[in-house]
Parts: C-alpha cells; sequence; structure tokens
C-alpha cells in the first residue's frame, strides 16, 4: 500500500526496482546504516530500575545475548540518562533480565 510504501521511505527504503515473484508486491532495500531508527538507536547501560512517572520518555530498550532468544526489545519508561547510565521502569528490567550496567540498546521514542 502506499502508507507502507511512505513509510519506508522516510526511514531511508527505496524501491530496488524488482517485485516479488509470488505477490508481485515491490520490493525495497536500504543499507543498514542508512536506515534511519539504525542512526538514532546507541549503546547505553542500564542505570537503575525505577516506578514510572509522570513526564518520563519513553523508549524501545534491547538487550543482547550470546544464547537464544539473542536479542529481547520492549518499550519501556526511561527515566534520565547520567554517568551511571540510564534508569528503566521495572517492568523492562525485569523483562529484560539486566543488572545496574547491563549493556543495553536504547532507541528513544518520545
Amino acid at each position: 500500500t502506499r502508507g507502507v510504501e511512505k513509510l519506508l521511505r522516510r526511514i531511508g527504503f527505496r524501491y530496488a526496482n524488482r517485485v516479488d515473484p509470488f505477490d508481485g508486491g515491490p520490493h525495497y532495500s536500504a543499507r543498514l546504516d542508512e536506515i534511519t531508527l539504525v542512526q538514532e538507536t546507541r549503546r547505553a547501560r542500564a542505570d537503575r530500575p525505577v516506578t514510572p512517572q509522570p513526564g518520563d520518555k519513553r523508549a524501545l530498550v534491547a538487550v543482547e545475548y550470546g544464547e537464544p532468544p539473542y536479542f529481547r526489545a520492549v518499550m519501556a519508561t526511561i527515566r534520565e540518562e547520567g554517568a551511571r547510565g540510564v534508569a528503566l521502569d521495572n517492568d523492562a528490567w525485569e523483562a529484560l533480565h539486566i543488572h545496574h550496567s547491563s549493556p543495553i540498546l536504547l532507541l528513544k521514542i518520545d
């Protein structure tokens, strides 16, 4: 649909001049470093769990593992970013099985 095409183009994808042989849909591609969501994702450290408060920001927070499931991501409330790391809501802390100073991937939503 045009809506999906618009979304893909907005985040860095381009029409690849080919179509899917099964459904006739267009193919879009992008180099990984050209995708805006990838560009805006950064590495950080978890600081501590916090209870969400009005005014907190939201982010997609992920962790990488050396074994299955290899990667896990959740939408989380983040409180602050400082020299010690990022404070995350309790639910994200538990869902990602992280501890103080765990490496995380962070994509701010708002």
